[in-house]
């Protein structure tokens, strides 16, 4: 049985917005943003896990979304 996904979605590759890069370079590149994206979730999870965290969360994106900082 072939596993291949053979749907229309677009792969995502971190050498699209960068097609200039060599190869040693995506790999490096891929690596921070695979930390980055590890060391986001573990923030997130973390605040979630607290609710007087999350709470003062909530509230300073309602405060940046007031003041346009998110858009």
């Amino acid at each position: 049985m072939d596993n291949s996904r053979t749907d229309n979605k677009t792969q995502i590759s971190i050498a699209a917005p960068y097609p200039d890069l060599q190869e040693d370079q995506l790999v490096q590149a891929e690596d921070v943003l695979i930390r980055y994206v590890e060391s986001t979730l573990k923030v997130y999870e973390r605040i979630v896990a607290d609710p007087d965290a999350y709470m003062r969360f909530k509230d300073i994106l309602a405060s940046a979304r007031d003041k346009d900082v998110l858009t």
